[in-house]
């Protein structure tokens, strides 16, 4: 599978899947309808509202998220598959390097294993902190059940006894459902798109194999292997135009995510004085896993389009112009075609591409505003 770590295979996966998602739909519609709810009611305050703004995005971006999937789910099982086809059809080429595609392949398969446990245990603990910390400080200060971890009301008594437990553990149930699921979408495509460099990859190795044979070679063997690698060639490619189609809702479900959570949570941390150091301290971290997952989706885009060039140049360097003529002409067509660039964005929009480029501009961009908004605030108050 080009996703090892997901046993699709399994019922009880299927079945388990099927319930978190029913369950994180029914959570956020809740929380969101609570939320609707507070605004509409109440004066919030600025940085109160921010809050609430980071938790909309997360909850929004599962939400959302959860839709792609059900909206999408048969044409990604036609890409898994067809993925699969290539890998097989790799291995059994003979064209070379085929144990440097199954270790690259092992490589990716642990490293996409350990970051989603990792990414989960991340998402899951700084919001059971965020939230429960809340009623157990209140607790302590002979104040329990005068505060939700975040601003909420709704049209019955959230205060009373057992009501208000119930409300805070569905506000951290919704906030750790939505975040698995983003977390785990996030994962899935990175892990595809690494699986699309492999087979950039082990093209380039392959195609450096072929280049002797080119010259000394049997004519009839050399045309066979070089008609073998175009036809993996074009699969790729076309595998690759479908994973960047399929994906580009959730790039742009991302940027608008990234941005919102960036900017209400960096208001939060200027304007509000807030009294619970772990909600301050959550935050942070949860502003960092973001960052951190925009890094990975950036990352993987620019070695995306860098193996795609690499590709390029190495058809480019094979002696071509010593070839026997029927030769020389496929692999001009194989520069041609490869010269293509490939650029993870959405629907080809420029400002949905994802590159390290944007991303470090971002980061820039997000910490000189914090600067100044830290500065007006200690001059303003």
């Amino acid at each position: 599978m080009p996703t090892p770590w997901i046993d699709k295979s399994a019922s009880t996966w299927r079945l388990f899947n099927l319930v978190y998602d029913i369950l994180l739909m029914a959570l956020v519609a809740y929380i969101l309808n609570c939320y609707f709810y507070t605004i509409m009611t109440m004066y919030i305050p600025f940085q109160d509202l921010c809050g609430l703004g980071v938790s909309t995005s997360n909850y929004l971006s599962g939400f959302l998220a959860t839709i792609h999937q059900w909206r999408f789910r048969d044409r990604l099982k036609r890409l898994t598959d067809k993925m699969d086809n290539i890998a097989k059809d790799i291995i059994r080429s003979g064209l070379g390097k085929e144990k440097s595609f199954l270790r690259l392949y092992h490589k990716n398969a642990k490293l996409m294993s350990f970051l989603v446990e990792y990414s989960l245990i991340l998402g899951t603990i700084p919001t059971l902190i965020y939230c429960l910390s809340v009623p157990v400080l209140d607790w302590f200060a002979g104040q329990y059940r005068s505060h939700f971890p975040v601003l909420i009301e709704s049209p019955f008594d959230e205060r009373a006894p057992i009501v208000y437990e119930v409300v805070v553990l569905l506000v951290a149930a919704c906030m750790i459902t939505s975040i698995c699921k983003k977390v785990v979408t996030d994962c899935l495509f990175i892990s595809l798109f690494k699986m699309e460099i492999a087979f950039l990859k082990y093209l380039s190795l392959a195609m450096t194999s072929m280049k002797k044979d080119f010259l000394i070679g049997d004519n009839a063997f050399i045309d066979k292997k070089l008609k073998l690698w175009i036809k993996l060639h074009q699969s790729v490619l076309k595998s690759v135009d479908e994973l960047i189609l399929i994906s580009s809702p959730v790039v742009i479900i991302y940027y608008v995510t990234v941005i919102s959570i960036v900017v209400c949570g960096t208001f939060v941390q200027i304007m509000k004085d807030n009294e619970n150091l772990l909600q301050s301290l959550t935050i942070t971290v949860f502003i960092s896993i973001t960052l951190v997952y925009y890094f990975l989706w950036a990352n993987t885009a620019d070695q995306l389009t860098a193996e795609a060039q690499n590709l390029a140049q190495v058809a480019y360097d094979t002696p071509w112009y010593r070839m026997q003529k029927g030769h020389s002409s496929l692999v001009r067509m194989v520069i041609m075609m490869s010269s293509r660039p490939i650029r993870l964005t959405a629907y080809r929009a420029p400002v949905f591409l994802l590159n390290r480029e944007n991303y470090a501009a971002f980061v820039v961009s997000a910490i000189s505003a914090f600067v100044t908004f830290c500065q007006m605030k200690a001059l303003y108050g």
